[in-house]
């Protein structure tokens, strides 16, 4: 049986092969590539052969490489954008852009290795524009370096130093592919919406900065009890989650966004335990334009809270653990025996105490029961 190859395609566009200035057959590349019929195997196959091949002479192998890796977004449910293969031309010359079926937006960068790669200021850049020239809110913008072969721990550190920890994410080519297998296997037990949604959640900010280590927790999932497609994972009363220690806590608290930062920021340094939504609201307000990576222009609302605790909730339900935050009676508090390391982990970050200006309390308060529950 005969193989196609991308050598082969690259001989039917002919000429030079694929650049930006031939547009037809650069978009006929791109329309082959987007057919349904391709399976993990095939890009897999594909992608190793422009790893192999592509050199500073053979620069067309790079450029399908590029759109092959961008490809991959198509078939885990994303809305793909192609991008330009070099910067001239381009107002904003990002390699990629995925839309999430809960529309945000991933700008994504092909490397062939983690290294020579220089900072993540690159790709900061192209979120800004993008957000800027698109109108879209920042907060809904995302990066992805989407990488070969190598050693991705560098890249990972210089992530979580940055600026943008909680919006910049690192996956390998191998990883999306599984990503793409694991499709399959999700397919078979769940609706194809409910799919995307769970895999496409991988690529968004509520999990650890290397993707890889999430495509497991959900390979354990799919290999065992999944729900039905139009049930909630938190819904079956069987289900057990793990308690919180304080190590597994710090490290969740890590890749927390700013607007959940703001969340536990007002719950946490309120003379009260409990507050209603309402009075959420007001102190989340209070602290907004005070937690980085917050616009103080952006307006904060009670969807300001749903939002940050279904990231929380997302997360806490892959990890089989507690929520941290219990709602009842229309009042939420931070579970008790959580509390006092999450006011550790603010301490940590330098955001407690609080500063007089903001007109809030500059100490959090701990009744002795929390501090008994959490020691």
């Amino acid at each position: 049986m005969a193989t196609t190859t991308v050598t082969d395609i690259l001989a039917l566009i002919g000429g030079p092969g694929l650049d930006d200035t031939r547009t037809e057959g650069r978009q006929r590349f791109r329309q082959f590539l987007c057919q349904p019929k391709w399976s993990p195997e095939d890009l897999r196959a594909w992608i190793d052969e422009c790893m192999e091949m592509a050199n500073r002479a053979r620069s067309e192998y790079y450029y399908a490489l590029q759109d092959l890796v961008v490809s991959i977004g198509m078939h885990l449910g994303f809305e793909v954008e192609f991008g330009s293969y070099t910067a001239a031309g381009a107002d904003i010359p990002y390699d990629g852009k995925w839309r999430a079926i809960t529309g945000e937006e991933i700008i994504v960068e092909v490397k062939s290795s983690p290294w020579p790669l220089g900072s993540t200021n690159q790709i900061g850049q192209y979120m800004h524009l993008f957000s800027e020239l698109s109108g879209t809110d920042p907060a809904d913008v995302f990066g992805l370096y989407a990488i070969g072969y190598g050693d991705f721990s560098g890249l990972a550190d210089q992530i979580r130093g940055s600026d943008l920890r909680n919006r910049l994410k690192i996956a390998s080519f191998h990883d999306l592919l599984r990503m793409f297998s694991l499709r399959e296997i999700l397919g078979r037990q769940l609706s194809t919406e409910r799919t995307f949604q769970l895999l496409q959640s991988l690529l968004l900010p509520f999990e650890s900065v290397n993707v890889g280590s999430l495509v497991d927790i959900i390979q354990g999932v799919a290999h065992g009890t999944l729900s039905a497609p139009d049930e909630s994972p938190s819904a079956d009363p069987n289900i057990v989650r793990r308690r919180w220690r304080r190590s597994e806590l710090r490290d969740f608290l890590e890749e927390c966004q700013p607007n959940q930062i703001a969340l536990l920021m007002a719950l946490a340094t309120s003379p009260r335990l409990e507050l209603s939504s309402e009075e959420m609201v007001q102190r989340m307000r209070a602290l907004w334009s005070y937690i980085p990576g917050l616009d103080g222009t952006q307006p904060c609302t009670t969807r300001s809270i749903g939002g940050a605790r279904s990231g929380f909730s997302k997360r806490e339900q892959l990890l089989g653990k507690e929520s941290i935050i219990e709602s009842f009676n229309g009042m939420y508090r931070i579970r008790p025996e959580c509390r006092e390391w999450v006011v550790e982990w603010l301490r940590s970050r330098g955001l407690l105490p609080l500063p007089p200006d903001l007109g809030l309390d500059a100490e959090p308060s701990l009744s002795r029961d929390t501090m008994n529950a959490a020691g």
